[in-house]
């Protein structure tokens, strides 16, 4: 399967391919939901357009088209001036309203911390103060993350990060 034979179907760009990938990759889950419903409908119309063609090829570029249609809606809601149909309105009015509310993003630290937090648990367990645990942090992987802010993420994710419990049976 090659490069022209997508392009002979979506009529888009290599680059506009990346940003279309870009685009995707960003979404939340939901809105990638609605792409894959909106794909099937884009394969039905180029299956018919094109019915000798490569499945495949055809799978691809409807999911293409599926997703420059929603980037499109994304770029009319941005940009100032610009005019949206009632009836685009209407059909993709539950992804307007899906891609503006932002759904559960991390920020870079507390998406690293959750990523380390075997070792951030395995440092509770032997009673390792968040300060420290900021040094170690900084020294094995180059990253300044505050005490205060190890400690937020592990009083807000319970489930993640056990602390040990003290017991005062002695």
């Amino acid at each position: 399967m090659s490069n022209n034979n997508i392009l002979l179907h979506t009529n888009i760009s290599i680059l506009i391919l990346k940003k279309l990938d870009n685009f995707f990759r960003n979404q939340n889950l939901e809105v990638k939901i609605d792409i894959f419903y909106e794909k099937r409908n884009e394969f039905f119309k180029l299956k018919n357009e094109n019915p000798s063609a490569d499945f495949a090829v055809l799978e691809l570029a409807a999911f293409y088209n599926a997703i420059q249609i929603f980037y499109n809606l994304r770029q009319k809601a941005i940009k100032k001036n610009t005019t949206i149909s009632t009836a685009e309105i209407k059909k993709y009015e539950d992804y307007l309203l899906k891609s503006s509310s932002n759904s559960k993003k991390f920020s870079k630290k507390e998406d690293f911390l959750l990523d380390k937090s075997s070792i951030i648990n395995y440092l509770l367990s032997k009673n390792i103060s968040y300060r420290i645990m900021a040094l170690f942090i900084k020294k094995r992987y180059k990253i300044n993350i505050s005490h205060a802010y190890i400690s937020q993420i592990v009083e807000k994710y319970p489930s993640i990060f056990k602390k040990k419990e003290e017991n005062s049976n002695d």
